[in-house]
């Protein structure tokens, strides 16, 4: 593999890798001066869980809680009984909502917002309102995550306009017998064509930003493909980034079906500290309102209040979520926690 290997700074562990011609964050520093620095020393600071922040620096924003293929090895493979936690549908935060939430963290402190970490966001028709009123508030970092089955030419041009930082396209095969394999509803070819697209989009336009990164998510299925992957991507998008698998069917009726099929041994190393820096750093909002500690399947039953009724600083700053974040990277964690770690080490 060709070009800077780098351990990301969203974890404080080994689960996942970048692979990149330069450090994406030397040139948003570039683009963006001294307040991009002194947010990513902060996060650097959270990231062995020091809970030193009255409010988040990262915003998880699930617009809506649908998705439009099944990847069968994710949460929305399974029944929504099943998943383990409740699920919501289409439903979204209005605007002027958003706009206040926004407009409060731009102010505490906030300097990222993400889209699309537990959903497909290009599911969303006005998505791009959502954007600009992020990237208006003053919000550094403005990330989406996609499958890029809907990234049209016409979509990915208005994306590029409305001011993200980066766009995040999980694909995770080099061929289209491999991604077809392990998803339902989804095409290869379009989304390779959807995703070259959007970088020639960006080059019609003249535009440094969004970065672009692929992912490719490690398992028995694809790893084969896994250096093929790398050496068609390495030279078009700006980081390729490796993860290992997630097992949020642990403990479902298909816990079976993932190990005989997607679960890859690995060694400890490669399974990370055990550091939950999630909270510490960022919290989650659904679609509904609900505010989650992480934007992990498993935590989504971790409901710490509602932007309905409360601020996000409030509930941030609450007895209950210090006491929670107290104890997270201790034996005396809950139950859903240790679920969740169990899931990530695919233990």
């Amino acid at each position: 593999m060709n070009g800077e290997q780098f351990d990301t700074t969203y974890f404080n562990d080994k689960r996942v890798k970048f692979i990149a011609k330069s450090d994406p964050h030397e040139r948003l520093a570039q683009l963006f001066g001294g307040k991009y620095i002194a947010y990513r020393k902060k996060w650097v600071e959270t990231a062995e869980g020091k809970d030193v922040l009255d409010y988040p620096l990262h915003l998880d924003i699930a617009l809506n809680d649908t998705c439009n293929i099944r990847c069968h090895f994710c949460a929305f493979a399974l029944p929504p009984g099943e998943r383990g936690y409740k699920t919501l549908g289409a439903e979204k935060i209005p605007l002027p909502l958003f706009e206040r939430i926004v407009s409060e963290g731009a102010q505490k402190g906030l300097c990222a917002v993400s889209f699309g970490n537990i959903c497909e966001p290009l599911l969303v028709p006005d998505l791009e309102e959502y954007i600009k009123i992020a990237k208006r508030a003053g919000i550094l970092d403005l990330i989406l995550y996609t499958n890029a089955m809907l990234l049209t030419a016409e979509r990915a041009a208005s994306l590029i306009q409305a001011g993200l930082t980066w766009i995040n396209i999980s694909i995770s095969a080099a061929s289209a017998k491999t991604y077809e394999q392990m998803r339902d509803y989804a095409n290869f070819n379009q989304v390779i064509s959807n995703s070259l697209g959007f970088i020639e989009a960006k080059k019609a336009l003249k535009s440094e930003l969004p970065l672009v990164r692929v992912s490719f998510v490690n398992t028995k299925q694809n790893c084969h493909e896994l250096d093929a992957f790398v050496a068609f991507w390495q030279e078009k998008a700006d980081v390729v980034s490796i993860q290992n698998l997630v097992n949020w069917h642990k403990g479902t009726i298909r816990e079976k079906q993932f190990q005989e099929h997607f679960y890859l041994e690995r060694t400890k190393a490669a399974e990370g500290s055990g550091v939950c820096t999630q909270p510490f750093q960022r919290l989650l909002i659904r679609n509904n309102g609900d505010i989650t500690p992480c934007c992990a399947f498993i935590g989504l039953n971790l409901v710490f209040g509602n932007v309905y009724k409360q601020s996000v600083f409030e509930v941030y700053n609450s007895p209950e979520m210090k006491a929670f974040k107290a104890t997270l990277n201790t034996p005396m964690r809950g139950n859903v926690c240790q679920q969740c770690r169990e899931a990530y080490r695919c233990e």
